[in-house]
């Protein structure tokens, strides 16, 4: 037995070498197959916008090590060139394209261009099963966007806003510390679910700490893989902790949506109520019907279409926190970091509020030019980084796309937007743009300021994007965030907590936003 042992041993002793050359060169191969496949990915996307000057880097596997050069290539697009940058997962390129150009793209059709599948592409949705190419969905939000639907769900918003502060912000006159960001999000959960699920779901508390939860873990999921070779990102993605979260945490909001989404498309089958169309899910529900992607009648496979409703729904009310909350986040920080603003705000609301004899309404905005140019002003200096990647204005291109003004068409499958921040930071366009000026958009001469300049894009104002990409909601969305800021405003003193070391701002590729962990002081108002 011992001589079988000995022999056993000399065998491995005289092969390990061996084995330990082979190993090695395996693991030579190895990263030399991952290599050459992610420079030769790499040099295949840039090829493709070789005419756009990338930022520099070896590969879009180091991208995360570049230095941002955005606003020395917007000096390039200023002279009515093109450049890109890396997108979101580090997979390829989004080409930025001279903002004076933007009228060749003003009025693309719609199937040349294709924003839910640029979506899909940057949050890597496809391995979730979510398809935004779902035509229903932008429709959706179009019909949602329209002054009638907006003059329906206002006063539910509005009494809802009470509701929220009430239960999250101090009626003490005594100073109480708060964390900004969750503050706002915490409001702006059942806001979402208000907007999209309709009024009875804004009291929905699991849902309500599901949403911010679900948006908190696919953001994180979206840059996870972006270090990773390209040849590994498909398997980090489908295996990673991150994905299974996103996958768990989406299953649970479905068991409660999915339900509800049954209960309303039998209840318009059998006309036995005619809802009010006062939220989302009620007008995707009648576009689906409308179009027969719902049939008037039971079928087998409705289950498979109450399941995909549903993941438009949560992808709806992803959007509506998701776009929400920075914006007001920007508000109430640029207001503790320059009160000199709060009182000439408070009189101005007041005012407006007595014409309408203290009856909350979309409508006061009308008269408080200053608060729509402070508004405005905090949308310049913070511009919402949206779904897509911190710019404006683009998708994703499914047919050849000819721009005369740039001599240069767009293949299929090219990503383009167009540099929003680095506009609003032009000193060409505005003067001063490192200086907030919180009435730098009041006329002059007449004081005047209103939400056509807000919401209206230009070359200069790239806030919502433009053309056919332009964010339909940007109305609602506006009034959503004055609404809430200007209650806190009214009702509340606030201050802002430093801390030693810490940013007030973050920066993330040319977007900058208030430092996720920013504290309040807050009492109510001493007025």
């Amino acid at each position: 037995m011992d001589s079988i042992f000995l022999e056993a041993f000399d065998t491995a002793v005289l092969y390990a070498p061996t084995v330990g050359i082979i190993a090695a060169l395996s693991l030579i191969a190895s990263f030399l197959i991952i290599f050459v496949s992610d420079l030769l990915y790499c040099g295949s996307k840039t090829a493709a916008v070789q005419w756009a000057p990338c930022i520099p880097g070896k590969s879009l596997l180091s991208e995360r090590y570049r230095p941002s050069k955005s606003m020395d290539q917007y000096q390039e697009d200023k002279n009515g060139k093109a450049f890109s940058i890396s997108d979101s997962t580090g997979t390829g390129y989004m080409v930025l394209l001279p903002p004076e150009h933007y009228r060749d793209w003003y009025n693309v059709p719609r199937d040349h261009v294709n924003w839910g599948k640029a979506v899909n592409q940057e949050f890597s949705l496809d391995d979730l099963g979510i398809d935004l190419g779902w035509h229903i969905a932008p429709l959706t939000v179009q019909r949602c966007s329209q002054v009638d639907f907006i003059k329906r769900v206002e006063g539910s918003i509005i009494r809802e806003l009470d509701r929220l502060l009430v239960e999250n912000l101090t009626g003490s006159k005594e100073w109480h510390l708060c964390h900004l960001l969750n503050t706002v999000v915490n409001i702006y959960s059942h806001i979402a679910l208000l907007v999209v699920l309709g009024p009875e779901f804004s009291h929905n508390t699991a849902l309500a700490k599901q949403l911010p939860l679900f948006n908190m873990q696919l953001s994180d999921r979206m840059g996870s893989e972006k270090s990773y070779p390209v040849f590994l990102k498909p398997l980090v993605r489908k295996f990673s902790t991150k994905t299974r979260h996103v996958q768990s945490i989406m299953a649970e909001m479905k068991r409660t949506i999915v339900p509800e989404i049954r209960r309303r498309v039998e209840q318009s089958r059998r006309r036995t109520i005619q809802r009010s169309q006062d939220c989302f899910l009620d007008v995707m529900i009648e576009l689906a019907l409308k179009k027969s992607l719902l049939s008037h009648g039971a079928e087998k496979d409705d289950e498979r279409h109450f399941d995909m409703m549903a993941i438009q729904t949560i992808f709806l009310l992803f959007e509506v926190l998701g776009g929400l909350t920075p914006v007001t986040t920007s508000l109430l920080y640029q207001i503790m970091k320059a009160p000199e603003y709060l009182i000439p705000l408070r009189e101005e609301l007041a005012a407006a509020l007595k014409q309408t004899d203290n009856a909350w309404s979309f409508d006061i905005f009308k008269h408080t030019p200053k608060f729509e140019s402070f508004t405005k002003e905090c949308f310049r200096v913070f511009t919402p980084a949206g779904i897509i990647s911190a710019v404006a204005g683009g998708g994703l291109v499914e047919k050849p796309l000819q721009l005369a003004s740039t001599g240069r068409t767009l293949s299929p499958g090219t990503k383009f937007s167009l540099p929003a921040q680095q506009a609003h930071l032009d000193p060409d366009n505005y003067h001063s743009p490192n200086v907030f000026d919180g009435y730098r958009f009041c006329d002059p001469q007449s004081g005047a300021c209103d939400i056509r300049g807000t919401i209206t894009p230009s070359a200069k104002w790239l806030v919502f994007g433009i053309g056919t990409s332009a964010c339909p909601a940007r109305l609602l969305a506006t009034r959503i965030s004055q609404s809430l800021f200007a209650k806190v405003l009214r009702d509340y003193d606030l201050r802002l907590k430093l801390e030693d070391g810490q940013p007030e701002v973050i920066y993330s590729g040319a977007n900058m936003f208030v430092n996720f962990n920013t504290q309040m002081h807050v009492k109510s108002a001493s007025i």
